[in-house]
């Protein structure tokens, strides 16, 4: 018995070459930060949204800071006293009246009182939530109101100023990719 194959013809025509091909991909930017904060505390005021664009040091948040502000101006007015009263023991050990171990005391008092001071302007100033870098809000994890502590996320930022595409392509096609 013989069997009857199929056979379908097709008409050659003439066409232009086309090296284009297509592929899905995945469009990342080159830099996706999860901002989180240094510090705790109610936020009152936020000035960035989703979507909006800002740059390197641009006002997003502010946190209360009745608390940071008093413990910066206690820090501060000790740090202020003891830096007097080195200096008054530094004058009477020169003179005779005040030791050496006195002097040394005071000095690593006022050094302890000088971190202190140090940290707690640096908690003051971090109330103030600012964007550490150019980017776009791509979400926002707070709103007024909110309480928040430390490493708590408040805003993803994404840097689209280098984006990177990762894509599939067959093996023959890739030679065929250049710059532009």
């Amino acid at each position: 018995t013989s069997e009857v194959v199929r056979v379908e013809t097709a008409i050659i025509k003439e066409e232009e070459y086309s090296p284009d091909c297509s592929s899905n991909a995945i469009l990342q930017a080159d830099k996706d930060l999860n901002f989180v904060s240094d510090v705790s505390g109610r936020v009152t005021e936020i000035f960035a949204d989703k979507g909006t664009r800002v740059k390197q040091g641009t006002l997003l948040l502010k946190i209360d800071s009745e608390m940071l502000k008093a413990d910066y101006e206690a820090a501060l007015a000790s740090y202020e006293a003891l830096k007097k009263d080195e200096g008054r023991f530094s004058n009477s050990s020169k003179a005779g009246g005040v030791s050496d171990q006195q002097l040394d005391n005071i000095r690593t008092q006022l050094a302890g009182a000088k971190s202190r001071m140090e940290i707690s302007r640096r908690r003051l100033s971090d109330a103030s939530v600012r964007s550490p870098m150019d980017g776009i809000i791509s979400m926002k994890y707070v709103e007024t109101g909110s309480l928040i502590a430390p490493n708590v996320p408040l805003f993803n930022i994404i840097s689209d100023s280098k984006l990177k595409l990762t894509c599939s392509l067959p093996i023959n096609k890739v030679k065929l990719l250049s710059v532009g």
